[in-house]
């Protein structure tokens, strides 16, 4: 049997909750609404994301009320072309393990 790690789990986790949180405030928007806030992080992007630092140091036009990490806008850019381009999911960074497994803690609608 393999011990337990709660180190592996917490970076597990850690992994998953920026596509969980993009599923979330997305599940309220239509699809128009997903596809500009990806291509508007996709346009930031050209400029370089730094994903490496939890600092909220990024704003949106689109969502002008809140400050994103590099890994949140990453999470918002994947998530939000896999929902309206799934053929643009190739980011330069593989969310897909992260994407699955947020998508089966996400609560389906009715």
């Amino acid at each position: 049997m393999t011990p337990f790690s709660t180190t592996v789990v917490l970076a597990d986790l850690a992994g998953v909750l920026p596509e969980w949180s993009a599923l979330e405030l997305f599940s309220a928007r239509s699809d128009r609404e997903v596809e500009a806030i990806a291509y508007e992080i996709a346009l930031l992007g050209q400029a370089g994301i730094d994903y490496s630092t939890s600092d909220r140091q990024y704003t949106l036009r689109a969502l002008p009320a809140r400050t994103f990490s590099g890994l949140q806008l990453l999470a918002l850019m994947y998530v939000g072309f896999k929902q309206t381009h799934p053929e643009l999911t190739d980011i330069g960074i593989d969310l897909s393990g992260p994407y699955e497994t947020a998508l089966t803690l996400f609560p389906r609608k009715p």
